[in-house]
């Protein structure tokens, strides 16, 4: 008979397969793009088969206990997609839904495959996050310097991302760089919780911090997103005051201020690409105020919204239509209306809210709740999985801290 109890403790041991499995999983997630001939990501079939020998491990996830309920929820919203007619500013085929509900799906695989990893094993992601930060910024350096090269090398190993055809005709005045993904804001939101999570969970290595410190400042800066800027600025702000996350001690301080005013004399002799940021339009959207409210909200998002509400059906309290289309931008519609207000409960919880971690570690989140608000961005798969992984990362150590607090109380 199964000894359940046994089965989930915390153990320093790692299972051969389990840890094959994880460190597999884990750098397609961070480093690998998705599957060139269809958007689905490079290790899935790798989960399948853990998953398909080890689905009982997962048991004592809290969430995993609705996943039933959620499951069928969304594949009756599937179902309606064919049969609804409600204002969609574009048509969703039956096909895409179809897609749509099986990546959804398998990302709760990788959320539940990690958070059981995180609690069992204890392991630590601080040096897979720090050199996936250097590899996306040094993927962007490479496209700054070498653009041709760079678009050449997306059009094979990303086929469907339509950037570099939208660059090659003409239509873009400037390229933003986008990494694996399709939308720069979203390589923005991203790379600003790495970043944060990095600096919280691995406060000590000064030099390691300043690397990361200049990897998101130049990331950012070839993303062009304002978006990912104001977000990082703001947190940065609050971690430095609010925290002793970032303090710099010794010769770090002296290299910190060496590197501030290098990053300054780069910007200043670099002046031309700040030109093109300003001519691609972001000036504009600066600029875009309008009726509502006195601005536009950075590319009509206010608009959006209101343009979403007006097409509220009650049906989506139980259920959704399947269909997206509603809004382009705001991801707290786009979900409700797509999966319904069971779902997507589910969704904000499994994605951002855990109980009994510390504030610092929400501030992490806080980038991936944006992009999600505004920009839509769990469309982009690769942002969502990163996301599950640091929602599982919190999530595991609720789980542990809950499992030694019984155990002192049975002591």
């Amino acid at each position: 008979m199964l000894n359940f109890k046994s089965l989930f403790l915390p153990s320093t041991q790692e299972d051969k397969f389990d840890r094959v499995c994880f460190n597999c999983i884990i750098f397609d997630v961070f480093f690998l793009p998705l599957f060139p001939w269809f958007s689905a990501s490079i290790s899935l079939p790798m989960l399948f088969v853990w998953y398909l020998k080890n689905s009982h491990k997962t048991r004592f996830i809290r969430e995993r206990s609705f996943f039933g309920v959620i499951i069928l929820l969304m594949f009756i919203s599937t179902l309606i997609c064919p049969l609804y007619e409600g204002g969609s500013k574009y048509d969703t085929t039956f096909f895409y839904s179809v897609k749509t509900l099986f990546m959804y799906l398998t990302s709760f695989w990788y959320y539940f495959f990690f958070t059981y990893f995180f609690f069992k094993y204890n392991r630590r992601i601080t040096d897979i996050v720090y050199y996936s930060i250097i590899w996306i910024t040094i993927l962007g350096v490479f496209s700054y310097i070498y653009k041709d090269y760079f678009i050449v090398f997306k059009q094979i190993v990303c086929p469907f991302d339509p950037q570099p055809q939208r660059w090659l005709s003409g239509s873009e005045l400037v390229f933003r760089y986008n990494y694996f993904w399709a939308d720069p804001n979203n390589v923005a939101y991203a790379v600003s919780g790495l970043s944060l999570f990095y600096l919280i969970e691995q406060p000590i290595n000064n030099y390691k911090k300043i690397v990361v410190l200049i990897s998101i400042v130049i990331t950012l800066f070839f993303t062009m997103s304002l978006g990912g800027i104001a977000v990082s600025c703001t947190l940065y702000v609050l971690v430095i005051l609010f925290t002793k996350k970032m303090s710099f001690s010794g010769n770090s301080r002296f290299v910190v201020i060496v590197i501030c005013i290098c990053l300054i004399y780069f910007i200043v002799n670099n002046f031309t690409i700040i030109q093109e940021m300003y001519d691609s339009g972001i000036a504009t959207r600066l600029d875009s105020y309008d009726s509502y409210g006195g601005v536009k909200a950075a590319g009509g998002r206010l608009k959006d919204l209101y343009s979403g509400i007006e097409k509220f059906n009650i049906l989506f309290l139980l259920v959704g239509c399947g269909q997206e289309g509603f809004v382009t931008e705001i991801g707290h519609i786009y979900l409700l209306y797509l999966y319904g207000l069971p779902v997507y409960i589910y969704f904000m919880y499994v994605l951002f809210f855990k109980k009994k971690i510390n504030y610092t570690d929400y501030v992490v989140l806080i980038p991936y709740f944006v992009g999600f608000s505004i920009n839509i961005s769990i469309i982009e798969q690769k942002f969502l999985l990163l996301n599950m992984v640091i929602s599982a990362y919190y999530s595991a150590k609720v789980y542990r801290l809950n499992l030694f607090q019984g155990a002192r109380i049975c002591n």
